[in-house]
């Protein structure tokens, strides 16, 4: 039974194998000299166009960044930091900083930022020992780990 399913195996791939050098056999195309530097030429005017599309759409968009980022980091110094706010006025802040920060970078940065001067405490999200009684998601204090991991959290939030 092995050896039969072995041959039929063997069969499968030489079948497979001819199948795909009668179908590639003779397909190639001669591509003409010209025929490269006319589409070398199209692909430089084509390639020439986007590049000033792009940077006449950068400088615009990069002006109104600016504009729509000052007035958003203004936003995120007005807001009390998050240690010392409640659950409420923490979502209510998470709700409206994508609208503020819309790439994620920046959302990423402002978080970071918000979170700052949050008060230090080894181990706040516990200890992984025996019952732990520490929260698994805190803002009102935090370590290194934990800071990154819950600025992680509330960036995906």
């Amino acid at each position: 039974m092995a050896k039969l399913r072995i041959l039929l195996l063997a069969a499968g791939l030489i079948v497979l194998v001819f199948a795909l050098i009668v179908i590639f056999t003779g397909t190639e195309k001669e591509i003409r000299p010209e025929e490269i530097s006319q589409q070398e030429t199209i692909i430089e005017e084509i390639g020439e166009e986007t590049i000033k599309e792009e940077a006449i759409q950068e400088e615009i968009t990069e002006e109104k960044l600016k504009e729509h980022q000052e007035t958003n980091w203004q936003w995120l110094a007005r807001q009390k930091p998050i240690y010392q706010l409640g659950l409420a006025e923490i979502n209510s802040i998470l709700k409206e900083l994508p609208q503020q920060f819309p790439d994620k970078k920046e959302r990423l940065k402002a978080l970071t930022l918000w979170r700052l001067a949050t008060p230090y405490q080894p181990g706040p999200l516990g200890e992984e020992k025996g019952p732990d009684k520490d929260p698994i998601f805190r803002t009102e204090v935090t370590d290194c780990t934990a800071f990154i991991l819950t600025t992680a959290a509330l960036l995906h939030s």
